[in-house]
């Protein structure tokens, strides 16, 4: 392997200039304020002579980056820094560094060519994402989500990179992507998954459940509240399978009658019931090769579901008005609301087609659950938005990055209900109007309520607990579920308004009363 890095950050302005410096610099690492530390350690650990280029604003660790920067120098690896305007910790990090060229300017653009004054290549391609065209930031933005879906796996950037580079002189046009790229840009445009931005737990068990069952052919049931994402998540199914290049149809069963429905989903034959003029193909026809996607499932009539199920074991139906069955080759993915499991408790869904759709059972969770994350959604939101804005608009989304990024207590503290729509409904509302938007939501609850198995029945009054011993017995709840929340211990303690050494003392139970 070449001992020659390009580390960037994952945005399509830093994707578009690496295209220009690719392959003199091979091996593509995506990066961030954190993980640019393991990058530098990375190198140095290899204790060779070599050299990158970074294009990155900030570090986390100036410090500890001067030290690892210094290392380097010692084994002649040299380094060429590019960053914009908000780049004091890069500046304090590159302080005395020998082997660092930090070269920096108005723009991310300007301090590049400055650093690279050579490349002169692929201006209409820099000029499209200067003018920030949309088919451009939609391709680069598709292959980012599959890098962050990955783990920042960057071979889908890279793969970015390199049909960049195909565009030599050029302009960026979709008919020269392959026809797989088309269709699944295609899907993400409908599809943007602000989840993709988080990193807390019950995330990334939902990510890494995406690619190990996408490349299967089992039916998956998504269970999520509203607005938490299920159709995204349908998206990277589809996506990460062996179907990619065929069709992703979506069917939302809510509100559906038996007989539309029915007629969606199979088809009809012309004179099959009134008012069928003519022949219609179904959905299960339309997605052959591809995926169907049912939202709402568990509101399919009992009719409809019966439909389903023998569909589901034999690959066959027969459109309405039609005496002739037919085959179909497509994947099954449903979802719904959590209360499906009690649905078919109630005989309301069939248990046999439960069986037949849940091979797999995938989980969305709830912004409530994942706290920690709901800032990252919300600048994720911002930038998506940003990227497309003209250049004039710029403050207007500055100003929202550093409202939610002050409020961002008061965002962990609210329920919200609507999950990642209410969440985006809000960050557009700030965005136009430049108000205090939280302050409309919902009363913020200081905390969770407590859990009722934490609070004992009182028969007698010997059951009575002091006040103490339940605040001890939440303390440790709290404690058990903090890394699936993805808090530390000062957040923990910050959540519950106490200090850390007393939430420690009562987790060792050594905070007695007086």
């Amino acid at each position: 392997m070449s001992n020659d890095f390009l580390a960037i950050s994952p945005q399509p302005e830093c994707v578009c200039l690496a295209a220009r410096i690719y392959p003199d610099f091979p091996n593509l690492r995506l990066t961030g304020r954190k993980a640019i530390l393991d990058a530098l350690r990375d190198w140095s650990e290899r204790g060779k002579p070599g050299r990158a280029a970074i294009l990155l604003d900030s570090v986390a660790e100036s410090a500890e980056a001067r030290s690892l920067l210094r290392r380097l120098a010692k084994q002649d690896f040299q380094i060429i820094w590019v960053a914009g305007p908000e780049c004091a910790s890069v500046q304090e990090a590159c302080r005395d560094a020998s082997n660092v060229q930090l070269h920096t300017g108005d723009t991310l653009f300007a301090a590049f060519n400055a650093a690279f004054r050579a490349s002169a290549k692929m201006k209409p391609l820099m000029r499209q994402a200067a003018n920030r065209e949309t088919d451009l930031l939609d391709f680069i933005n598709y292959k980012i989500s599959l890098a962050m879906m990955r783990s920042m796996d960057a071979e889908p950037v890279a793969e970015a990179v390199r049909e960049l580079r195909r565009c030599k002189s050029r302009r960026f046009l979709l008919e020269n992507l392959s026809e797989e790229d088309r269709k699944s840009l295609e899907h993400f445009r409908r599809e943007d998954f602000p989840y993709i931005a988080g990193h807390t737990p019950p995330l990334n068990k939902m990510k890494r459940d995406i690619l190990r069952v996408a490349p299967s052919e089992l039916s998956v049931l998504i269970l999520g509240e509203t607005g938490t994402g299920k159709e995204n998540a349908a998206f990277y199914l589809h996506e990460f399978s062996a179907r990619r290049g065929g069709p992703f149809i979506a069917l939302n069963c809510a509100g559906l009658d038996e007989h539309f429905l029915r007629s969606e989903l199979f088809g009809h034959k012309k004179g099959a019931f009134t008012g069928a003029l003519q022949d219609q193909r179904g959905l299960v026809t339309e997605a052959e090769g591809g995926t169907l996607f049912l939202d709402e499932i568990g509101d399919m009539p009992p009719s409809v579901q019966a439909d389903l199920l023998r569909f589901l074991q034999t690959r066959r139906y027969r459109p309405l008005g039609d005496t002739r069955e037919i085959s179909a080759d497509i994947r099954i993915i449903a979802a719904t609301q959590p209360n499906l499991h009690i649905k078919k408790r109630n005989g309301e869904f069939r248990e046999d087609l439960y069986y037949r759709i849940a091979e797999f059972e995938l989980t969305t969770p709830p912004l409530r659950e994942i706290p920690v994350d709901i800032h990252r959604v919300a600048r994720h939101i911002i930038y998506h938005q940003w990227e497309r804005a003209d250049a004039e608009d710029s403050p207007r989304f500055q100003d929202a990055l550093d409202y939610f990024s002050a409020n961002r207590e008061l965002m962990e503290r609210y329920a919200w209900p609507g999950n990642v729509r209410e969440l985006a409904a809000v960050v557009r509302r700030k965005i136009e109007l430049n108000d205090e938007c939280l302050a409309t939501l919902g009363a913020q609850p200081e905390a969770p309520p407590l859990p009722l198995q934490l609070i004992p029945a009182i028969e007698r009054a010997s059951d009575i607990r002091t006040l103490r011993e339940v605040q001890r017995s939440y303390a440790e709840h709290a404690a058990a579920q903090q890394e699936r929340l993805g808090l530390t211990q000062q957040e923990l303690a910050r959540r519950l308004k106490i200090h850390v050494a007393t939430l420690n003392k009562l987790l060792r139970g050594k905070d007695k009363p007086r």
